[in-house]
Parts: C-alpha cells; sequence; structure tokens
C-alpha cells in the first residue's frame, strides 16, 4: 500500500488555512470592541499613558547606559530626554492622537504640516524638559538619580497631556 504523500502534504496545508482562517476571524471577533473602544477619544489618556510611560522607560533606560558610561548625570538625563521624546513624537502621532489632523490650520503640504508639528511638538516639550531637568536637579539632592528622573518624568507628563492635547494635536 503506498500513500501518496504529495495529497497528505496539500491535505494538511489547507486544513491549516482553513484552522487559520476560522480562528483569525474568531480572534477578530472578540477584539474589535476592546480594539474599538482603544482607539476611542474617552481612551486616549490611557494611550497617552502607554506611549509616555514607554518613552519613560526609554529615557530610564538610556539614563541607566550614559551613567554605566560615566556621563555626567545631568547631561545624561538630557540627552536621554531628548531621545526619548523622538520615540515620543513618532508614537503619540501614529497612535495616541492618530485621528487629529497634522495641521490645524489645513493650509500647508503634508511634509511641511509633519514639520510644523514636529517643531511644535519639540517647542513645547521644551518647556516640560526644562520642568523635568529642574525637578531632576531638586530631587536629586536627595534620592538616587534613577528615581529623581522618574519623578521629573511624572511631573513633566501631567503638563505634557494638556499641552499636547490643547496645542499639538489640536482639532480642526
Amino acid at each position: 500500500m503506498r500513500i501518496n504523500v504529495t495529497t497528505s502534504v496539500e491535505a494538511m496545508q489547507k486544513k491549516i488555512q482553513y484552522a487559520r482562517q476560522r480562528y483569525s476571524k474568531w480572534l477578530i471577533e472578540r477584539l474589535r470592541p476592546a480594539l474599538l473602544w482603544l482607539f476611542s477619544e474617552p481612551a486616549r489618556p490611557i494611550r497617552f499613558v502607554c506611549i509616555g510611560g514607554s518613552a519613560a522607560l526609554i529615557q530610564l533606560c538610556l539614563l541607566y547606559l550614559f551613567l554605566q558610561l560615566h556621563i555626567h548625570a545631568w547631561l545624561a538625563n538630557i540627552v536621554a530626554f531628548f531621545l526619548a521624546a523622538q520615540f515620543n513624537f513618532l508614537f503619540s502621532s501614529f497612535f495616541t492622537w492618530r485621528d487629529r489632523t497634522i495641521s490645524c490650520s489645513g493650509k500647508l503640504k503634508p511634509g511641511a504640516q509633519f514639520i510644523k508639528r514636529w517643531s511644535t511638538f519639540h517647542s513645547s516639550i521644551l518647556v516640560s524638559a526644562l520642568l523635568n531637568q529642574l525637578v531632576f536637579m531638586l530631587a536629586g539632592t536627595v534620592m538616587p538619580s534613577l528615581w529623581a528622573s522618574a519623578l521629573g518624568i511624572l511631573v513633566a507628563a501631567c503638563v505634557n497631556f494638556f499641552v499636547m492635547n490643547r496645542l499639538v494635536f489640536c482639532r480642526e
């Protein structure tokens, strides 16, 4: 008795394809309400916290790395903040405020609109960066650098949400 291997492989591939389609559809049906809610207006603060928390983690990891390389703590925190801000801008644009138009005036070309938003974002984080650094320097006198940085991040985050929501990613 001879078994046709090609037919068995093809039959198995069809079964796998059917299972993928069936379970993908099942998974999509289950996740759809959660995803719709996640991208709703009331969930924006949650998206902000997720992206901001990720940026904060990036900043803290970079700060730790720079401190291990014996870079002065103040300079290390500033550079770590700036690099984490690039991540924050991109993911805020495409996740947190993805439903907002890129320009509140709407009269610029897409590339110019992106540059305008990027520069507005960085102008606004300049204030929060100064606030972050001030808290870091003051708190750093009484606590370790990583804790002082985390406190600076927390204080700046409260200011950031309001500024990002009202100025950088404003509604038409």
